[in-house]
């Protein structure tokens, strides 16, 4: 059964709805899963974003507290991340930004900056080949400042894991966490986790419901080590877990063994140069540091920053390249193909006008840079008087690429020209002086010197031109890659197909769940007694094609309304859909309600056997009569709780109701007071009773306190309607501390 949204709900919806339209147009959905859908949009200057709507009963407070944690940890973040960039640190940290949101009674939406390259857990699905592993270490080094400058400010992230790590395919690939719904802050418990990146400690805290000693940070620190682990492993733990952790595995057969099950091999330094494909065993202590069993062994990410940072063994700045195949001359040099003193020359986003020299000018990479995007350059200066001074290159970053892959092999042009030269690296001669922008047989010059390496870098002073080829096509979302916001559904399995399209409802606990929307709430105004009604009979329907096209419909509907199909229980009129065939049932004009008291005005007083349907209804957008004429609406309010559906396949038959009608003459049909199931007395003798000021339809049941108005129902007292309320009594606005529940009828003064 669906949730029954009120009207009250659905207006609130509608409003909030029309306001994310004033503002955003959207493009297409980017994603979704069990907490909502992602939207792409465009705000009206024309810059994009992204729309996270998540379907949410809001008066529901743990789902609401879920909310309002990732608002709060995010916006305190980007609060400090603003404020580091007013002092002077543009560092720009790999942390997901909030511009706004928005807070209905059933659905909430946070707007954020737009990221068109995916999940990391997708790329990780899409990759073929290995990755280098100086990708791997620029995305670790990405993680471990964005883990640090969180943990720095009392904020662990508590859900680290691919699919919550975003890819900026337009920033040159820069990650971006998200997704701070589990977070916790200095002294909370733990409120949420992923089973298969959980840290042995916390698994086994869950086992015993006891989560007081552990340490947050470190329970982060093992996540992102099972991140890296899936780089290397080219597969997502929840693909290749099944009943069995990492964390359980290492703890059975240990971390070395969880290191050697992975494809590549871990090669000496010595071995990774050429076309040897390895990672080096700096990577595999990396790895191993994050996922030591032992809470107190495991590194931190702010342990790590430096090392990865300033190493001279750090997979950043290693000087060759490995877990990656040499490049061909002319391919634009990324940061998965760079290593020091290869031959470059200048590429197709190339922006430094003639530094490089004339047209084909070879230069050699002297400096890797642990800005993976950026590298710095040398290429000869042809003159004894001026050394060549190093360019700073753009090998990704804002897309961009300056370089590409110069000509390899060359004629060793430093000692045996019969030799082939693969970069430019040559040992420093003790015996010979070398100087920068040295001539050497008057075919290279000396472009680069680095010492505490005992090499100098040499180019050639030929030029030799070659063809740029394509430049790296980083994936990126496009509208033909856009997703419904609904996976679609197929019928339930529970239907007995072999029994025809209608079939009697036996299961006890399904019947009881039709009885009670039918009837409704026990001491509710629209309740309806049984004996005025009597069921005689409830069938389900079972029509495969009429269930898919109404399936198809609700797609169309989430994709045109932000993810939020709007679907609903309502009754309607049978219009004797038993006779007829069932898929000549069509919604299209058909009216509804989520109160079957409604419905039954509809169909008539007369005691003979009677029939109502209760649907399955996607109302989508509601329109009403201030709904702006250039808004998609799926349905309208036609009256108090009464609304039409606007075209066809909008709701599904699931069950037919026969019932017998033995109510009263003086029956009143389609009211919502507690006179409506009595008969009507004189004014006289009728005491009316006291309406919720807030929704103007229900009994009073609730006080202020200390105040003393009565003026909320049983509905109105919900947390989220308290939370609107701002503490203030809606009559005499003096501030209250809490409600209070009165029994009896409140009434009206006069």
């Amino acid at each position: 059964m669906t949730s029954i949204l009120s009207d009250l709900d659905l207006q609130e919806t509608r409003q909030k709805l029309n306001q994310i339209d004033a503002n955003y147009e959207s493009i297409g959905c980017l994603g979704h899963g069990g907490f909502g859908s992602v939207f792409a949009a465009k705000k009206k200057s024309g810059r994009r974003v992204a729309l996270k709507v998540m379907p949410m009963d809001t008066s529901d407070e743990d789902e609401y507290e879920k909310f309002t944690r990732e608002i709060e940890a995010v916006v305190k973040l980007n609060s400090c991340m603003d404020e580091e960039k007013k002092l002077g640190n543009n560092r720009d940290l790999s942390i997901v930004y909030f511009e706004d949101w928005y807070i209905a009674s059933n659905f909430v939406c946070i707007v954020m900056n737009y990221v068109d390259g995916g999940t990391l857990a997708s790329e990780i699905e899409r990759k073929t080949e290995p990755y280098a592993e100086r990708r791997i270490g620029w995305y670790a080094l990405q993680l471990c400042d964005a883990l640090a400058f969180a943990h720095e400010r009392g904020v662990s992230h508590h859900d680290v894991k691919a699919a919550n790590i975003l890819i900026d395919a337009s920033g040159g690939g820069k990650l971006l966490l998200a997704d701070f719904g589990t977070s916790i802050k200095p002294g909370e418990e733990c409120v949420g986790f992923t089973k298969c990146y959980a840290s042995p400690e916390l698994l086994a805290s869950f086992e015993l419901e006891d989560f007081s000693s552990l340490r947050p940070d470190k329970i982060d620190s093992y996540a992102l080590g099972c991140v890296l682990y899936e780089l290397l492993l080219l597969q997502r733990l929840e693909q290749v877990s099944g009943q069995q952790t990492l964390a359980q595995f290492i703890d059975g057969a240990g971390l070395d063994a969880a290191m050697e099950s992975l494809p590549l091999p871990f090669l000496p330094p010595d071995t990774t140069k050429g076309n040897i494909v390895g990672y080096t065993h700096e990577l595999k202590n990396l790895v191993m540091n994050l996922l030591q069993p032992n809470a107190s062994d495991r590194w931190l990410p702010s342990q790590l920053q430096q090392p990865l940072r300033n190493d001279p063994k750090s997979p950043l700045l290693m000087p060759h390249i490995a877990a990656a195949k040499t490049a061909s001359p002319g391919v634009p040099v990324t940061v998965d193909n760079i290593q020091l003193g290869m031959f470059v020359q200048r590429g197709p986003d190339w922006n430094d006008g003639d530094r490089d020299g004339p047209i084909g000018s070879v230069g050699v990479v002297v400096s890797l840079d642990a800005d993976a995007l950026y590298a710095e350059v040398a290429f000869p200066s042809r003159t004894s008087q001026t050394p060549p001074e190093p360019i700073c290159c753009r090998i990704g970053a804002s897309n961009k690429f300056e370089l590409k892959v110069g000509p390899m092999p060359l004629p060793d042009f430093v000692s045996n020209p019969n030799d082939l030269r693969h970069d430019g690296i040559v040992p420093i001669d003790s015996t010979v002086a070398v100087t920068l922008g040295g001539k050497l047989n008057g075919k290279c010059e000396v472009v680069g010197i680095d010492k505490s390496l005992g090499v100098m870098m040499v180019a050639p002073l030929e030029l030799l031109p070659i063809k740029s080829l394509a430049k790296p096509q980083i994936w990126q979302l496009q509208e033909s890659s856009f997703c419904s916001p609904r996976e679609h559904v197929m019928h339930p399995s529970s239907w007995r197909l072999d029994q025809g399209p209608f079939t009697d409802l036996l299961e006890q606990e399904e019947f009881e769940n039709v009885l009670s929307l039918f009837f409704g709430t026990i001491d509710l105004p629209d309740h309806l007694k049984k004996e005025y009604f009597p069921v005689q009979k409830i069938e389900r329907t079972q029509d495969t094609w009429l269930f898919e096209s109404y399936a198809r419909r609700k797609e169309k509907v989430a994709m045109e309304n932000w993810g939020l199909a709007n679907e609903v229980d309502a009754f309607m009129t049978s219009d004797g859909l038993h006779q007829n065939n069932i898929q000549m049932f069509s919604s299209g004009g058909k009216e509804f309600s989520m109160k079957a008291l409604n419905i039954l005005g509809k169909i008539g007083p007369s005691s003979s056997t009677k029939q109502i349907l209760l649907c399955r209804v996607v109302t989508g957008r509601a329109a009403s009569a201030s709904s702006p004429s250039n808004l998609i609406c799926h349905t309208e309010c036609i009256g108090k709780d009464m609304y039409r559906c606007r075209g066809p396949c909008l709701a599904y038959p699931q069950y037919i109701i026969t019932y017998k009608n033995q109510a009263p003459r003086d029956f009143r049909y389609g009211v919502t007071t507690e006179a409506a199931n009595a008969p009507q007395s004189s004014p006289e003798q009728r005491s009316p009773t006291k309406e919720c000021v807030i929704c103007m339809e229900r009994p009073v049941k609730y006080v202020m306190v200390p105040c003393g108005h009565a003026v909320l129902c049983d509905r109105c007292n919900s947390p989220y309607q308290l939370r609107k309320l701002k503490s203030k009594c809606p009559e005499c606005r003096a501030t209250f501390q809490r409600t209070m529940m009165i029994y009896g009828r409140v009434v009206n003064d006069e």
